[in-house]
């Protein structure tokens, strides 16, 4: 369990980076931006994908989805803030967390069990799936 949850500490710390540079940069279309964050976090973690079924089929599984959603969730609210930085905090939150876990948990069931879905067709139904202020917003 203790192995998984640094790995994924490691994980977001990378992606999360990656991505406040695309969204300071604004090189890219907000949905450029939000695809290519889906294709990095896709990415990683089917480099990592062995592992992955292992630490979900571990007794430590739901702590691993637990803290997988929670980092998702604390880099999103950063997100959720730029994008509609007039909403409550109350809105930050539950925004965070309700697009972390339906990503996150699609994800790693999608790992588990790619039932037929390409890597690209999972990151087009979670783009499609996102918010549409997320991923329709003009750039700021």
């Amino acid at each position: 369990g203790d192995v998984a949850v640094a790995a994924i500490d490691r994980l977001f710390d990378s992606v999360a980076a990656k991505d406040f540079e695309r969204r300071a940069a604004s090189t890219l279309s907000r949905a450029g931006i939000v695809r290519a964050g889906l294709e990095e976090l896709l990415r990683a973690v089917l480099a990592e994908r062995v592992f992955f079924l292992y630490a979900l089929s571990a007794p430590a599984a739901e702590r691993v989805r637990e803290r997988f959603t929670s980092d998702l969730a604390a880099s999103l609210q950063l997100t959720v803030r730029t994008e509609r930085p007039d909403a409550s905090e109350a809105f930050y939150r539950t925004a965070a967390d309700f697009t972390a876990n339906g990503t996150i948990g699609a994800l790693l069931d999608w790992v588990v069990d790619p039932a037929g879905r390409s890597q690209k067709q999972m990151i087009d139904i979670l783009s499609d799936l996102l918010p549409r202020w997320l991923v329709d917003a003009p750039l700021k």
